[in-house]
């Protein structure tokens, strides 16, 4: 948008975006030599395509003072973010369901869709506050660069699943009535399981898990198209506790962990994607080299 082009235009923090390389110019020369491997470059291949833009058209009277976009509250002012697809559709078979669509176009249109598929969505829940904003939201995928904006796909919010506001996490539900679209992602998301599986345990004895330190975000700075940026996480810290590493970490179900890390970001990065290489977790005896996580500012200990 023209609005996502002059911030990015004025932007401070990274001034001229030197380190941001378009989604779709990326390649594996831009990887530190030490991880130009085929497998980490697939991977983060896969978790763009993943990757998609939040827009928030209208901020909840809910969020409380101190907050980020507080200063909108109950105003019709957007704001924007990124997001991770977490599941599409139904795994098993083709949903047709017996209620009518949801989404706020269908609402609008008074001839509501008969048949129409779900998308979830990972997100920071600063960026998505509750089930009210989640009905104001709208999700663009694949825009990967600005030429290419008649290929950007529509999802429209309808509820929330899962919020923590702890761990600056949230998960939404999208409709779509394409199932082209539906057809595409459905099985994305199991396929980068099994290739993280597959990459953990390739590269765990040349990378080893006291060296490895890879952080890759993915995201639309901003609001404008798709950016990978590449840096390195410094440390894995608890909420409250003392840098963790090695056997003392804590599997994500237990704890909530928060990293500090020097790869750039920008507003609209919130809830991207994040490749972290090198967290180690002892259920799987190996690097959980390919486990991605949402971009997040967990109570200030995400420091970027």
């Amino acid at each position: 948008s023209a609005e996502g082009a002059y911030q990015w235009e004025q932007c401070t923090k990274n001034p001229g975006h030197l380190e941001f390389i378009p989604a779709n110019e990326f390649s594996i020369d831009h990887l530190p030599k030490e991880y130009q491997d085929l497998q980490v470059y697939e991977y983060i291949q896969q978790l763009s395509l993943l990757t998609v833009k939040i827009t928030v058209k209208y901020t909840s009277l809910d969020r409380p003072d101190g907050y980020p976009f507080a200063n909108f509250r109950g105003k019709r002012i957007t704001h924007s973010g990124s997001g991770c697809i977490r599941q599409a559709g139904d795994p098993y078979e083709r949903k047709v369901y017996k209620e009518t669509c949801p989404c706020v176009t269908c609402i609008q249109s008074g001839n509501p869709m008969q048949m129409w598929w779900d998308c979830s969505i990972i997100t920071a829940k600063h960026v998505v506050f509750n089930e009210e904003e989640a009905k104001s939201t709208v999700v663009e995928v694949f825009y990967d660069d600005e030429k290419s904006k008649d290929k950007v796909k529509l999802l429209y919010g309808v509820k929330i699943v899962e919020e923590n506001t702890t761990g600056d996490r949230c998960e939404f539900v999208c409709v779509t009535h394409d199932e082209k679209l539906v057809d595409q992602f459905r099985n994305t998301p199991e396929s980068s399981l099994m290739l993280h599986r597959t990459f953990s345990r390739g590269c765990y004895p040349t990378l080893g898990k006291e060296n490895a330190n890879l952080c890759v975000v993915i995201s639309h700075p901003h609001g404008c198209s798709k950016q990978i940026t590449i840096g390195h996480w410094k440390n894995c810290l608890k909420q409250g506790e003392d840098t963790v590493r090695d056997s003392e970490y804590t599997p994500w179900y237990e704890s909530y962990l928060a990293y500090t890390y020097d790869t750039p970001t920008c507003p609209g990065s919130s809830g991207g994607s994040m490749l972290i290489l090198g967290l180690w977790d002892p259920r799987w005896t190996y690097i959980l080299a390919g486990y991605y996580f949402c971009h997040t500012h967990k109570s200030g200990k995400v420091i970027n």
